[in-house]
C-alpha cells in the first residue's frame, strides 16, 4: 500500500473501532508499525484504536496489553489531551488486573515466571505517561446512573499507593505533590486520606501516619478497619490504655466479626500484656467460636496467644473495662479538631426530672457559648472540669464535631 492508502486504511480503521472491531484493527495496523510504514498522520488515529482496543479487550491477556500501551507511547502525540487520559484510565485498570492475576497464581502456588509475566508497573508507565500530563478533566468527578464516581485522580492514587506499599517503594517528588493537592481537592474522601497515612509510613513519618488516620476516623468514625490501623500504630509498651481504647472501638463499629478476628486477636494480646489472663481467655474464646462456626483453621498466632493463657484461668468479659475507657480513644481523636473561640452567653440552672421509674434527677448546670459567627452551642462545662459557676462573658475554647461541643477549655 502507498502512503495515502495507508492513511485511509487506518483513519477508516479508527470507525471500525469505534463500533467494536478495535481488537481486529489494532493487530492489522500494529503490522504496519512493526515494519516502520506507520504515517506521522495516522498516529493520532493509531492512538485511539489503541484506546478502543484497550477497553474493549479487558480479557485479553496483561502481557498483551503492556505492549498495547508501550506500542501507545511509542507514539508522537500532543499532550496533555483527553486520549492521553483516556489510555491512563486503561493503565489503571490493568495495574488492578495485574494484581488480581498474580494474587490467583501465588494462591495457586505458580512459578515464579509465569507471576512475572502478569506483572505490570503503574510507577513505571506513569513515569513515561507524565504526571504533568494531567488535565482538569482527570479531577472530576462524573454522575453515573445517579451515583457519584471517583476521577481519575483519585483512582490513579489507589493503585499508585497499592503499588509502593506491596513493594516497599517510597514516592517520588511529583507523586507526593499529587496527593497532597488531592487531599485539599477531596477533602471528603476518608480513603484518600487513608493512602496518605500508608505513604507516610513509607517514608518513616509515623507521626503524620497517625494524624492523617485520626482525620479518617472524623470523617468516618463507623469503619472499624480504619480504627484497626490507628491502634496499630500505637505503642504497646507506652500507651497500652489508649491502643486498647481504639481496639475497642474498631471490634465495636460496624462490621462483621468474621473480618474482626486480627481485632480481637490484638485485644487479646493486651490483656495478656496486662497479666489479664481471664479477659485475654474471653476474646481468644470470641474468635474461637467464629472460627469453628466457619469451619476455618485457627492461625498460628492465636494457638501462641492461647499457651499464654495460665491452666485453670476462667474467662470473663471485659466489657465494663471497656466502658471505662473508651473515652481515651474519642479524646484522642478530637484532639486533630480546630479549636474555637466562644463566650459564654447563657447560664441555666440545675433543674430536677422524674425519670420513668420516678426517680428525682437532678440535671447539671448547661452552658450557651456563641461564637463570633453567632452560632450558639450548648454543653455542661462540669463534663470538661470547668467550674459552673463563672460569669456570663467568659472565653471559652471549644471544639465541635457533629455540631456538639467534644471539648471545652477556659481560653
Amino acid at each position: 500500500m502507498t502512503e495515502p492508502d495507508i492513511i485511509k486504511f487506518i483513519s477508516d480503521g479508527f470507525e471500525r473501532a469505534k463500533k467494536g472491531e478495535a481488537l481486529l484493527v489494532y493487530s492489522e495496523v500494529a503490522k504496519i508499525q512493526d515494519v516502520g510504514k506507520l504515517p506521522k498522520k495516522s498516529h493520532y488515529p493509531f492512538g485511539w484504536i489503541i484506546y478502543y482496543a484497550l477497553h474493549q479487550g479487558h480479557s485479553r491477556s496483561v502481557i498483551y496489553r503492556k505492549k498495547m500501551l508501550m506500542r501507545y507511547l511509542n507514539l508522537s502525540l500532543r499532550k496533555p489531551h483527553k486520549l492521553h487520559s483516556m489510555i491512563l484510565t486503561e493503565a489503571i485498570r490493568l495495574y488492578k488486573d495485574s494484581s488480581d492475576a498474580i494474587y490467583i497464581l501465588r494462591k495457586k502456588g505458580e512459578a515464579r515466571e509465569a507471576i512475572e509475566q502478569e506483572s505490570f508497573s503503574l510507577i513505571r508507565f506513569l513515569e513515561m505517561w507524565n504526571i504533568t500530563n494531567l488535565r482538569e478533566g482527570d479531577w472530576r468527578r462524573k454522575k453515573v446512573e445517579g451515583k457519584t464516581v471517583l476521577s481519575t485522580v483519585e483512582k490513579l492514587i489507589t493503585q499508585y499507593t497499592s503499588e509502593l506499599f506491596n513493594n516497599s517503594i517510597k514516592p517520588s517528588r511529583e507523586f507526593m505533590g499529587l496527593i497532597v493537592k488531592a487531599e485539599n481537592t477531596y477533602k471528603d474522601n476518608a480513603a484518600l486520606i487513608a493512602q496518605r497515612a500508608e505513604i507516610h509510613l513509607l517514608t518513616g513519618r509515623e507521626k503524620e501516619a497517625v494524624d492523617c488516620l485520626k482525620k479518617v476516623i472524623l470523617i468516618s468514625p463507623s469503619k472499624f478497619f480504619y480504627w484497626h490501623r490507628l491502634a496499630s500504630l500505637i505503642d504497646m509498651e507506652n500507651n497500652l490504655r489508649l491502643r486498647m481504647a481504639l481496639l475497642y472501638k474498631a471490634v465495636t463499629s460496624p462490621g462483621e466479626e468474621e473480618f474482626k478476628g486480627k481485632i480481637r486477636l490484638d485485644l487479646a494480646e493486651g490483656w495478656i500484656k496486662a497479666k489479664s489472663y481471664p479477659q485475654a481467655l474471653f476474646e481468644l474464646d470470641f474468635v474461637e467460636q467464629v472460627y469453628a462456626r466457619n469451619k476455618w483453621n485457627l492461625s498460628p498466632r492465636f494457638l501462641e496467644l492461647i499457651a499464654s493463657i495460665p491452666d485453670m484461668t476462667k474467662a470473663e468479659n471485659p466489657q465494663s473495662i471497656y466502658m471505662k475507657i473508651a473515652y481515651c480513644a474519642e479524646d484522642f481523636i478530637f484532639d486533630a479538631l480546630p479549636e474555637l473561640e466562644t463566650t459564654k452567653t447563657y447560664h441555666k440552672e440545675p433543674s430536677v426530672t422524674i425519670d420513668k421509674f420516678g426517680n428525682k434527677r437532678k440535671q447539671p448546670v448547661a452552658w450557651r457559648v456563641t461564637d463570633a459567627s453567632g452560632c450558639n452551642y450548648w454543653f455542661t462545662p462540669e463534663r470538661f472540669g470547668i467550674s459552673p459557676t463563672l460569669a456570663l462573658g467568659e472565653k471559652i475554647l471549644v471544639k465541635i464535631h457533629g455540631e456538639k461541643v467534644v471539648s471545652a477549655r477556659l481560653s
